[in-house]
């Protein structure tokens, strides 16, 4: 099954790290390296799973994108991949549906095992 998926990433070699994984198991992701590149992408097609950054360098977080697509698409799977604090990521997400929460850093080994579990629960 081919997921909808949109990476949120302000590092561009973490984004393009995540979005050759993510090609190499079948998939067809999207990427965006700001928040304003992740809004018009998540207006145009909210994805089935979201894959975020909490910090975008930016006023506004992964939490606003992850806010919208879960307005447009309630079932969207969401997945905090941060190397901030887990637990104030935990708190400031609470009202959310959040699916996962990855540590940063991660392996590659690590990083498909814990999208593989996402996308099994799809």
């Amino acid at each position: 099954m081919i997921v909808d998926i949109l990476i949120v990433e302000d590092d561009e070699s973490t984004n393009a790290a995540m979005m050759k994984l993510l090609s190499r198991m079948g998939h067809r992701p999207r990427g965006a390296c700001t928040f304003t590149a992740a809004m018009d992408e998540v207006n145009r097609c909210a994805p089935q799973v979201l894959i975020t950054d909490w910090d975008l360098g930016e006023l506004k977080s992964g939490i606003d994108v992850a806010t919208t697509a879960l307005a447009l698409r309630a079932n969207c799977k969401v997945v905090f991949c941060s190397g901030n604090s887990q637990s104030a990521l935990r708190r400031n997400t609470q009202h959310l549906n959040i699916c996962r929460y990855i540590r940063k850093p991660i392996s590659m080994s690590q990083m498909r095992n814990e999208f593989k579990t996402v996308f099994d629960e799809l």
